[in-house]
């Protein structure tokens, strides 16, 4: 099949302004959108992403911080500054529909979504999250066969409900659907609370702003209970200090630890283990396996990630925020996984990914395969975001990593740039590389822009190669 690329801009053009300059213009930059990459083998070289020819169209009243999604067919976009998700076909072109098909909520609903198949019967089913739910407590929503809906659906009629305990636990600020860990033949799903304190026993002696993963148990997809206690949803997983932020990034579709059972891994950048420092947000990377008997798996009991995790990676530096991204790839054909960390706090916020290889990660070790770093000591936060997928159809996954701080110097704040490297190269990798020596590179096209922010890599044209899917800002024209 041929490849192709397509790079599309979704914002609106409307009347005429005086470009804004400078650092302070933010606010001018308010119309929201997704620029979508459509993957193949003509996927190398360098692209600048046009925020000048649109193709689904968001407005002012949308806001700029959308999220993304996509399953066979549609493409999912979470706008939490109108409280709704909505569902456009993948095909389409044009302006977003005036009543579009949507799920509607309250405060930030939408700020994090997510979709797949949780029951097995074929429909893929749709999960929401609200960090300023109730008063800041947070809100994850699930809502059964949303694929198959037809309309407007409001957040009281979800299937499941699970709220926060407390303000300012900002439940459901990330979502991640893992593979089967527990052997049902059915995904879990683990969502974030970063800034999650102490809450109902077992998570009453959580430290202020330690951040909790919680992951919902798949059998609840049989049960009846609309709205279970937090407590109830499965298993939770908490930081060792205050301000660690664990689950900023959360990843639960591979297998690290040569079992061939799908692992939790969590991040938390703000980690200090610095004896005497203070705010050396450091950083720090917790590996959970399923325990596994001759007839059952299952995941350790609620507790503190430390005590919880099969083993713990640290970063080499001070400062480096490791953790705040994280995803997991075969480069080898063979099992274990390797796994990429995102170090975006690295040399004062120029950025590094350290890829470790599977087979030393299984055997304790986190020896490194390779470390991606900025070319520039420039602030750009190389790293923050991650993905993977096969985007240039040969068959191997590809590893893409953002920076949506980067500056492009003159009015550039923020335009962003994305990286993708050819997994099929990756024996040739290292140990040092530097971005110059991605296979494919795309950069913002106007002052934030913010290519990068969000990262979702899924086949959305059903061709069998990966497409990028990358959530924007722009500036009305």
């Amino acid at each position: 099949m041929q490849s192709r690329l397509v790079i599309a801009g979704f914002f609106l053009l409307h009347g005429c302004n005086t470009t804004c300059t400078g650092p302070g213009c933010e606010d001018a930059y308010t119309n929201g959108g997704v620029d979508l990459v459509l993957g193949g083998t003509d996927l190398f070289g360098s692209t600048i992403l046009d925020p000048t020819s649109p193709n689904w169209i968001g407005d002012d009243a949308q806001g700029t911080n959308w999220s993304v999604a996509a399953s066979e067919g549609f493409v999912w976009i979470g706008q939490p500054n109108l409280s709704r998700v909505i569902r456009v076909p993948s095909t389409s072109d044009g302006a977003l529909p005036a009543s579009p098909l949507e799920w509607t909520g309250t405060t930030s609903f939408g700020a994090a979504i997510a979709v797949a198949d949780l029951d097995a019967n074929g429909v893929m089913d749709l999960i929401v999250g609200d960090p300023d739910f109730d008063l800041g407590a947070g809100g994850v929503f699930v809502f059964m066969d949303a694929a198959a809906s037809s309309g407007t659906t409001d957040f009281t009629t979800a299937t499941r409900k699970i709220v926060g305990s407390s303000p300012a636990d900002a439940l459901g600020g990330n979502i991640a659907i893992c593979g089967d860990m527990s052997g049902d033949n059915l995904p879990e799903v683990a969502f974030g609370a970063p800034s999650f304190g102490a809450g109902s026993p077992p998570l009453d002696t959580v430290p202020t702003l330690a951040g909790v993963v919680f992951v919902l148990d798949s059998t609840l997809w049989a049960t009846a209970l609309p709205q279970p206690e937090l407590t109830d949803v499965g298993t939770a997983y908490w930081g060792e200090l205050s301000g660690d932020g664990a689950a900023t990034a959360v990843h639960c579709k591979g297998d690290v630890t040569g079992d061939r059972v799908p692992d939790l891994i969590v991040g938390a950048p703000w980690h200090n283990d610095a004896t005497g420092a203070e705010d050396i947000a450091s950083g720090r990377v917790y590996v959970v396996a399923p325990e596994i008997t001759s007839t059952t798996r299952v995941l350790p009991p609620s507790q503190g990630l430390i005590d919880a995790a099969a083993f713990v990676l640290n970063p080499p530096s001070d400062g480096e925020w490791f953790g705040a991204a994280l995803v997991t790839l075969d480069l080898d054909g063979e099992q274990p996984l390797e796994l990429a960390v995102g170090a975006p706090g690295y040399n004062l916020g120029a950025g590094r990914v350290r890829v470790f290889e599977g087979q030393e990660l299984q055997a304790g070790l986190g020896k490194t395969l390779v470390v991606i770093r900025n070319a520039t000591d420039a602030p750009n936060h190389f790293g923050r975001t991650l993905g993977q997928g096969d985007l240039d159809g040969d068959g191997r996954p590809d590893l893409v990593v953002g920076a949506p701080d980067w500056q492009d110097g003159g009015n550039g704040y923020d335009t962003g740039r994305v990286w993708m490297w050819s997994g099929a190269a990756s024996q040739t990798w290292g140990p040092q590389l530097t971005v110059p020596s991605a296979s494919w590179e795309g950069s913002g096209g106007a002052p934030f822009h913010r290519v990068g922010r969000g990262l979702q890599i899924a086949d959305t044209n059903d061709d069998g190669i990966d497409d990028l899917l990358l959530p924007t800002a722009t500036q009305p024209q």
